[in-house]
């Protein structure tokens, strides 16, 4: 495994090294079979330094005590979109138990009320379309 890359942090472009970690960690994440690609690039930064990686291992064990539990493999589970609408995080998913339905209801929900770019607590704020960005994110980006 790449011991010294750093999951919690996602790189503004994601190296080949840091989208093999994640997929070795995170095998649902892969979106294509050379594991270049993954689909935390869809993800706001900020929203993955807030909650991207704790998604991820909620995801990961209870995928994992499902196929302790019941008939369920871990691979039955494939995410075939992330993106942002409406302001939120939404992922779409293949063969979604309740559990897991539950899990990703909920950081679409915590994603709404995150800024997009630092991942500090954030309003709604109306652009071409409504994103959650801080207000410090807001003043920064005001000076540039």
């Amino acid at each position: 495994m790449n011991g010294n890359i750093n999951l919690n942090i996602l790189p503004r472009l994601t190296s080949i090294s840091w989208n093999k970690a994640l997929i070795e960690k995170f095998p649902f994440m892969k979106i294509d079979e050379d594991n270049v690609s993954t689909y935390a690039d869809f993800i706001y930064s900020g929203w993955w330094s807030s909650f991207g990686l704790k998604l991820c291992e909620e995801l990961n064990n209870k995928l994992i005590e499902l196929g302790k539990k019941e008939n369920y493999k871990y691979n039955d589970f494939k995410i075939i979109e992330i993106k942002e609408k409406y302001g939120m995080l939404r992922i779409y998913a293949y063969h979604c138990p309740t559990e897991i339905t539950e899990i990703i209801h909920k950081y679409e929900e915590i994603s709404a009320k995150t800024c997009i770019y630092c991942g500090r607590p954030a309003a709604p704020v109306k652009t071409m379309y409504e994103l959650p960005i801080c207000n410090e994110c807001i003043e920064n980006a005001g000076k540039n």
